[in-house]
């Protein structure tokens, strides 16, 4: 069991990854978003437009009572990052508790471990189509237009604004020199799936994810995950749906408690739907 409850949501931003007019369920005040560059005010909300440069951080550890990130696979980077932003609300006379780090990601759930290595085997060697559909994705989210760039050319540094996080470039690097590697090494690793068992990805059975989210835990001491993304609905229903039953039915400690998580849940699948209706409405 562990020793701390982690937090399981959904989030969405309204600048960066959420619907016009911004909504956070169950969030009482916004978070501030690694992700994210642009600002909106409001009276009962803290600021949330900060990164993980050392001014990001700073203006984080000041003012924000979470933190958001892009989440890693690997548990040193999480607590390194972790570590960072205590240290900030520290330096600005506040108490490392103050402040939740969260990690978004968007994990791809199946129902078998044979379906999860179909999953990864089919996306080995993407075509043209889905490299663009690669960094179509990548350019809503690093706020830079990739999908119209020469894919066999390096890719230069200079297309991104300074208002893009060196955490969401890495990201989308994967490991990779921007001084050397094509946008098509680049999108083509980005575009590779893996599995979350092997620490290669984020394809796994609801087990395999949950196992992952406790490790993370367990062994970076992190405070919860986020899903983020192009989240539909019906996506977000087959996401949540299986992995927060095996989270609740293993009796695990990710929970503080299962009913009422359940019960929260459904409320807010709910809302997200009505709030999707609606939009689709009025357009």
């Amino acid at each position: 069991m562990l020793g701390r409850v982690l937090v399981l949501g959904l989030v969405l931003c309204p600048v960066c990854c959420g619907p016009p007019g911004g909504w956070y369920p169950s969030a009482t005040r916004a978070p501030s978003c690694a992700g994210c560059s642009r600002r909106r005010s409001s009276p009962s909300r803290r600021a949330r437009a900060t990164g993980g440069s050392p001014r990001g951080l700073g203006f984080a550890g000041a003012n924000s009572d979470v933190q958001l990130a892009v989440a890693s696979l690997d548990s040193e980077k999480v607590r390194a990052y972790r570590a960072s932003v205590h240290a900030a609300a520290v330096e600005k006379g506040r108490s490392p508790a103050d402040i939740k780090v969260l990690f978004a990601f968007t994990p791809e759930i199946v129902d078998s471990s044979e379906e999860a290595d179909r999953v990864v085997a089919a996306s080995l060697h993407p075509d043209d189509a889905t490299l663009r559909a690669t960094l179509a994705k990548q350019s809503s989210d690093l706020e830079t237009d990739l999908e119209n760039l020469p894919l066999d050319v390096p890719l230069d540094p200079a297309v991104f604004g300074q208002h893009v996080s060196q955490g969401s470039i890495g990201s989308l690097l994967g490991g990779l020199d921007i001084a050397t590697a094509t946008l098509r090494e680049i999108a083509t690793r980005k575009a590779r799936k893996g599995r979350i068992t092997e620490r290669a990805g984020w394809v796994g059975t609801a087990d395999e994810i949950a196992d992952f989210i406790e490790q993370q835990g367990e062994e970076a001491d992190n405070d919860g995950f986020l899903f983020w993304g192009d989240l539909h609905p019906v996506g977000v229903h087959q996401i949540l749906d299986r992995l927060v039953r095996r989270l609740a039915g293993a009796h695990r400690a990710l929970l503080s408690n299962s009913a009422a998580a359940e019960t929260l849940l459904g409320q807010e699948l709910a809302e997200i739907a009505r709030k999707a209706m609606a939009q689709q409405k009025t357009r």
